[in-house]
This record gives structure tokens, sequence and C-alpha cells, in this order.
């Protein structure tokens, strides 16, 4: 995805690839990855690139899809086709986000390309927090809107309650403030979860950047804190 075929194309335009299907997908099971009807290689070797189930991609460039939309196959065992996705289109010096989700006979997806005219919305000092809810191992999640010192669930307010498998659900939030979800059981006070929204980037020339958007995925894990966060910002090097 980096052959930099595109004229013109930045440097830090990128893509983060999440398989996370439900456990009808047995653990580690490898999809080859096909753009616009081609299989795509690594540039080193040749060999196809690949995506087990329950994994995910560091941010990866794919300067060379900066220019337009472009098709997304997933062709898993048996060189079965098993997702394919619409018209996907990706913006220029942006990270984007494709999450792979469901069950072995129906797989689906969230794209995230973070538009211009979608982040030029969000206002200064603020970031569109997106939660997605892949944990199988609960009814729901409930999200918390905390303070950034947040301990205690009596700290934070509701923000969205019972966000069901595979539902995704957006905000915007002044970067002052961290989301959280409270452990089980419901009694508890204890935060199992806290992302802060006022992490700082770096963007492809490793200038600070402020990003606009924060993607956070939750997964089954101990206890339900397993999560994945990712940014508009390219490649992600992100931190308080």
């Amino acid at each position: 995805m980096n052959d930099h075929n595109f004229p013109g194309a930045p440097t830090d335009t990128y893509l983060e690839m999440v398989l996370w299907p439900s456990d009808s997908v047995p653990y580690q099971t490898e999809y080859r990855l096909h753009i616009d009807g081609q299989s795509v290689v690594w540039p080193n070797d040749g060999t196809p690139v690949t995506l087990s189930s329950q994994t995910f991609s560091p941010a990866q460039p794919c300067n060379n899809l900066a220019g337009g939309a472009h098709i997304f196959e997933w062709v898993g065992p048996g060189d079965k086709v098993a997702l394919t996705t619409s018209p996907l289109e990706f913006t220029s010096g942006r990270t984007h986000e494709l999450v792979v989700y469901g069950n072995s006979s129906s797989l689906q997806y969230n794209f995230f390309g973070n538009p211009e005219a979608e982040l030029d919305a969000v206002p200064a000092g603020s970031i569109l927090a997106r939660v997605l809810n892949l944990r199988t191992d609960v009814g729901g999640a409930s999200i918390l809107a905390c303070p950034l010192a947040a301990t205690s669930v009596l700290d934070c307010t509701p923000a969205k309650s019972g966000l069901a498998y595979g539902e995704l659900w957006k905000q915007t939030f002044t970067r002052d403030m961290s989301l959280a979800i409270a452990c089980a059981p419901l009694s508890s006070t204890e935060l199992c979860i806290t992302e802060p929204l006022s992490q700082r980037c770096t963007n492809g020339t490793n200038e600070g950047a402020d990003p606009k958007s924060e993607t956070i995925v939750l997964l089954d894990g101990a206890d339900g804190k397993a999560h994945l966060v990712t940014f508009d910002v390219g490649g992600n090097n992100c931190s308080l």
C-alpha cells in the first residue's frame, strides 16, 4: 500500500485495520486483502498481506490510496470472499480506520476516512469521539463522560447507555474530558476503561498536532478492559 504511484501523494496518509469477528470465526483465522480487485502484497518480498482474526495492524502508510475511492475485499479460507466493501474514500494526509467484525457468515465493517468537512466542523479545543462496541461478553456498554482526573464512577456523568454489539456512537467533547466504562458489577464505582481525550500527536513530518477525531474500539478482554484507540493524525504517534 506504499508504492507511491499516486502523483503528488503526501507522506502521511495511513490506514489502520482491525479484524475482530465474533467467536464464530476461529481465533487467528487468516484473511488476505484485495484492493480494487488486486491482491495486496508486501513490497519487500511480494508475499500477500494477511490479517488474522482477533488482531489489528499498526497504522501502515497508504499514500497511493489517497487519490479517491477504493474497494476492499477480505478473502478467507478456501479463497472465499468473506467481505466486499462499498467504495471507501481516502483523505490525503489523514489516518483511516477500517474495522471488520461480525460472524463467519456475515462480516460487517465500519470505515472512518476523516474527511476535511467532518473534521472542520469540530470546534477548536474539542475532539470528535467515536466509540464502536465489539464486546460480546456484555449485553451493552454504558459510556461515561468524566473529568481527566476522575478515579470513580461518582466523578462522571452518563453519556451513552446500552451501546450494543456493533453499534457506533459519536459525540464532540472538549479535550479536557475523558470517556470511561464502569467495571462489572454495575454496583461497582471502579472505572475499567478511562480514555483521555487530551492526547497530542505528531504528524508525518514530526510536528505536534491536536487530533480532531479519536476512535475507540471496545474489545473482549479481562474485566472488559481491552480497547483500541486511533486518531485522524498520520501515524498515530500520540501521548498525553
